[in-house]
């Protein structure tokens, strides 16, 4: 028998206007680290503001897009790329803005507007001894 599998949380990915305007003109999501890197950053809900004060400092014009796991067709791996000690969420591939379930402006996160519930969820999952597979799905804890 199988492990039953538990879904991931909620993903995050940061933005700015522009390339969100980009991404809806042509239906999917293309940041510039695809490209460079092989993968889109994303954060869980209780990495967010972390992300936000390290690498937009300052900055107004970005979004937040709430990315729906389920939805995204590339695979997404948790992993600690560069060898900080925490592990994010990665996606290997163009994301559709069909799995964009939320858009908010950075200011909602820094003013503590992300739910407690999504926080909470993705700390379980983050602490999770199993690791998500490519698809986003995590067996669940033996």
């Amino acid at each position: 028998m199988q492990p039953a599998q538990r879904p991931m949380p909620a993903l995050f990915h940061i933005v700015d206007d522009e390339t969100w305007e980009q991404a809806r003109a042509c239906g999917e999501l293309r940041p510039r680290s695809l490209v460079e890197e092989g993968f889109a950053h994303c954060s869980f809900a209780g990495q967010l503001l972390g992300t936000l004060q390290r690498h937009f400092p300052g900055r107004d014009d970005v979004l937040i897009l709430e990315l729906d796991p389920a939805s995204i067709d590339a695979p997404i791996r948790v992993e600690d790329s560069y060898g900080s000690g925490q592990e994010f969420p990665h996606v290997y591939g163009p994301i559709a803005v069909s799995a964009v379930t939320g858009v908010r402006p950075a200011r909602a996160v820094i003013d503590g507007a992300v739910s407690e519930a999504a926080v909470s969820e993705a700390a379980v999952t983050e602490g999770a001894t199993d690791r998500p597979d490519e698809r986003g799905r995590a067996a669940a804890d033996r």
